[in-house]
């Protein structure tokens, strides 16, 4: 009787922690108090400087951050993740190539899962001078964001189910 007692609580003991971490699962995020300091944090992550965001997309409910790598040939995107009053930045998707020494593209699409679960699109690319718009998944054309300095584009969509 003494060892089945001991056998359902620790039964019980071990639901209650599997069910605990599925429910209230602990992350790696570092929590600020401001969106400011989410960004500062999030280019700490990514080693690069505040001169190197050249856009901000707010989309869906979703703060997007897109910088390049100082060489305007790579751009990567962060979000700002928030839980309960405070941020962190969230860096939810791999950077984009968008120009090398030879090549350089005109379009880029990839996908990002923000923090909250939400799924986006994210084109970008280097703007051709003949073409203003770019097409989205759905069909549409749009007219991106432009970062002047560097000619470079950049979008956000939310993805359908």
């Amino acid at each position: 009787m003494k060892l089945k007692s001991i056998f359902l609580f620790s039964l019980v003991a071990l639901t209650i922690g599997i069910g605990g971490y599925i429910l209230w699962p602990k992350d790696d995020l570092t929590w600020v108090n401001t969106k400011e300091k989410a960004i500062e944090l999030g280019l700490k992550k990514e080693g690069i400087k505040k001169e190197n965001i050249f856009g901000t997309v707010e989309e869906s409910g979703e703060d997007f951050i897109f910088f390049s790598n100082g060489g305007e040939s790579v751009v990567g995107v962060f979000t700002i993740a928030e839980r309960k009053g405070k941020y962190s930045p969230y860096i939810g998707s791999p950077k984009s190539v968008i120009k090398t020494a030879n090549y350089q593209t005109s379009k880029t699409r990839w996908d990002i899962k923000t923090y909250s679960g939400k799924k986006f699109y994210i084109y970008s690319g280097v703007l051709d001078d003949n073409d203003l718009t770019i097409e989205l998944s759905d069909g549409h054309e749009v007219t991106p964001y432009i970062d002047v300095n560097s000619n470079i584009y950049y979008f956000v969509e939310l993805k359908g189910n």
